[in-house]
């Protein structure tokens, strides 16, 4: 249990004590993480079995943009429902923690949290990522399987991101679990598989490029067809995957370019966090003495405006600690 002194710590102290509750808080959901590690696998097992060992016919290559969205979207999803549900809760907690005289700050606290959760929120994309792309025969030139990881985790770390933007923009779990979801709904209509992204209305260009499982899903997209050939054994024709990318609006990026943008949207959200929980941290007034009688006026008296202020008034009058002139 973190102790609280009544003279605030250093930075570096502050920092060690944070993270060490938070490792042994992420620790001890045991049971969390075996089901969400089981719940990964089963879903890679699906996954798999329902694009299992795919060739490289022509009519296969839909199948592979598919899965990739599939995986985009999983990836996502799971670590922002999650997010949702921990970190809103938690965050009533740290609120009453940083009122104590001597509380600690709020940039080591995210700072502690973040790193402590980092470990787990790369874990779980990456198990479902391995099983999934050795049973759907993914690409398997040098380098891309580990591409393919790379954006999963990168992703996973974003989404736990924009989770913890909702979270500390709005007051309780229900309303994060409402609001979550529909902002990842709008981030898979502009991913890219729906609509070309060149068809995207103007003044939606900034919910494009603000989508996370956009740009997982073009990177990997872009990982898996870039020198690729897809054969159609019946019209003896083939199909690049430079034109496939093409086809689908991808063939003017890269997966680094599209890791990049992925980390801009991820410390982007940090500092939107820390914004929002700057501004939605509770604050109190201090009820004011008259120097002269001792005596609390009632222009002084935040609360004694409204219904719930002229209760609190009459408690504190019926009990004898506040006289009015």
């Amino acid at each position: 249990e973190l102790k609280l002194s009544k003279k605030r710590m250093g930075f570096m102290r502050q920092f060690k004590a944070l993270l060490q509750r938070a490792w042994c808080q992420v620790n001890r959901s045991q049971f969390v993480n075996i089901t969400r590690a089981a719940t990964q696998v089963m879903s890679a097992l699906i996954f798999g079995s329902i694009f299992w060992k795919m060739d490289d016919s022509v009519n296969r290559v839909q199948d592979r943009l598919g899965l990739l969205q599939v995986a985009a979207i999983n990836t996502a999803m799971s670590t922002v429902i999650k997010t949702l549900t921990t970190f809103t809760s938690e965050r009533a907690i740290v609120n009453r923690e940083r009122q104590c005289s001597g509380g600690y700050g709020l940039f080591p606290y995210l700072a502690s949290k973040l790193i402590a959760e980092l470990p787990f929120n790369a874990l779980f994309p990456s198990i479902f990522g391995a099983t999934v792309y050795k049973m759907a025969n993914l690409n398997s030139k040098n380098g891309r399987f580990a591409n393919f990881l790379k954006i999963l985790v990168v992703e996973s770390f974003v989404a736990a991101a924009v989770g913890m933007v909702v979270g500390a923009s709005v007051k309780n779990e229900d309303s994060a679990l409402a609001l979550g979801p529909a902002v990842m709904t709008i981030y898979i209509i502009f991913s890219g598989f729906y609509i070309k992204q060149e068809n995207v209305p103007v003044f939606f260009t900034f919910l494009k490029d603000s989508s996370l499982i956009r740009w997982a899903f073009e990177g990997m997209s872009v990982n898996e067809m870039k020198g690729r050939v897809f054969v159609d054994e019946k019209a003896r024709a083939s199909e690049s995957g430079e034109h496939v990318l093409e086809r689908i609006g991808f063939s003017k990026t890269s997966s680094d370019e599209c890791l990049r943008k992925l980390i801009k949207i991820l410390f982007s959200s940090y500092l939107l966090t820390f914004a929002a929980l700057k501004i939605n941290q509770p604050k109190f007034q201090e009820m004011l003495e008259d120097d002269q009688n001792n005596k609390c006026s009632m222009n002084e008296w935040p609360a004694a405006k409204g219904k719930l202020g002229s209760e609190m008034l009459n408690h504190s009058k019926a009990l004898g600690k506040v006289s009015l002139p």
